[in-house]
This record gives structure tokens, sequence and C-alpha cells, in this order.
């Protein structure tokens, strides 16, 4: 939770470099999170994935942003989340 607002913070102070580092750091730790929280972690880490998205195409970097939704596609079993990353995708071309 803490890497993910200081991600927030770093894109809203305009350092694209920083949000990418911090939400990066949140998405590696959402992703390794127990079993028992696996519904839980599946949803953090597609909506981290999203964010990951905007911050690399904010920085150019669309075929990175690409890369990222496609893993989170790859990560995620419920309609919603693919509908979120769907919407994510179709911004990224």
């Amino acid at each position: 939770m803490m890497l993910r607002r200081a991600g927030d913070h770093a894109a809203e102070q305009l350092d694209d470099v920083g949000a990418g580092q911090f939400i990066t750091g949140a998405r590696r730790g959402s992703s390794s999170c127990s079993p028992a929280t696996t519904r839980t972690a599946e949803g953090q880490f597609v909506a981290l994935s999203v964010r990951l998205a905007d911050v690399l195409r904010t920085r150019g970097e669309s075929s990175l942003a690409r890369g990222v939704l496609a893993e989170a596609r790859d990560w995620s079993g419920s309609p919603m989340l693919v509908a979120m990353i769907d919407r994510a995708s179709a911004a990224s071309r």
C-alpha cells in the first residue's frame, strides 16, 4: 500500500520514472501474496498493472505498457479484471 501511494504521489509530481519504480515494487509485492489472499492479490496486481501501463505510456514506452497489460491478462481470471485490462489496452493503441 505504501509503495502504491508513493507511486501515485510521484505521478502527481510528474515524476514518471519514480512513479514507475514505486508502482513496479508494489506490483511485485502483490504478486507474492499468500494463497489465502489470492483474490485480493489478483485485483491489486491488475490495478497496479493498469496504473503502471498508464505511467509507461506517459513516458512514451507504449510497447512496455502493452507487455505489462499482457502479463496482467495472464494473471487475471475475473471478467471484471479482464474488462479493466481491455480498457487500458484500448488506451495504449
